[in-house]
């Protein structure tokens, strides 16, 4: 028997607004999954719970794979947008692929921050000592403290390979160190995130697609103006 804490172990200030990986789109912190040919159609991603994993039901699986009915397999990236702040940040997420045999070794998978739309790219690199082997499958852990601040925000991604896998994302986490509520040992054996590099050509055409998609907004308003008893002056203003 197990005790799984609510939303598992990330922090109720995580700067992903959909860590359940719940596919509500557009808008800072939400997922954008991209195929790299979109002829093929959008990739298939969605999130559903899966107890043979790091965080068990607390937390949604995330599912990631070439659309139903492609004729190939293509490159598959899985971006959020962050807002900025001061740093240091610590930004983390549990991977995995839904065939057990495949799951041994992540080739060729990487994650990191975009700093701005034309900045630089921070890789943040698995940690093998605390990998998971669950019911067969293993699970990643990437991992690392980003020692910069973020001026204009920044763009996460999640850069998957073109395979036939079926790739499985749990407990993604973007926040703060200073909020961060792990003990300070265990803050100092994290690694540090390399050095920026420059953001590929590629790379800045997937953070303009994600600024380019429609925006979940409400619109302003005030109760006074959808007052019935209020007077028909007020109303019209």
């Amino acid at each position: 028997m197990l005790t799984r804490p609510l939303f598992g172990d990330t922090h109720p200030q995580n700067l992903f607004i959909d860590p359940t990986f719940s596919v509500r789109q557009g808008g800072v912190g939400n997922w954008m999954a991209i195929t790299a040919d979109p002829a093929q159609g959008a990739a298939a991603f969605r999130g559903s719970p899966m107890s043979d994993s790091p965080a068990g039901i607390a937390m949604p699986v995330g599912r990631l794979a070439d659309a139903t009915g492609s004729s190939d397999n293509f490159n598959l990236d899985l971006l959020a947008q962050v807002p900025g702040g001061p740093g240091p940040y610590h930004l983390r997420v549990w991977i995995s692929t839904l065939d057990t045999t495949a799951s041994a070794w992540l080739d060729g998978v990487s994650v990191g921050l975009m700093t701005a739309l034309n900045g630089g790219l921070i890789a943040v690199e698995e940690d093998p000592t605390q990998a998971q082997v669950i019911a067969g499958r293993t699970w990643h852990l990437f991992t690392g403290e980003i020692s910069r601040s973020l001026t204009l925000g920044g763009f996460v991604l999640f850069d998957f390979p073109a395979s036939t896998n079926t790739w499985l994302l749990q407990s993604p986490e973007f926040i703060p160190t200073a909020i961060d509520p792990s003990s300070t040992a265990d803050r100092a054996r994290r690694r540090a995130a390399r050095e920026p590099r420059p953001i590929t050509a590629r790379e800045r055409a997937l953070a303009d697609r994600y600024w380019r998609q429609p925006k979940l907004s409400v619109p302003g308003g005030h109760p006074a103006l959808y007052d019935d008893d209020a007077p028909a002056a007020r109303r019209r203003r």
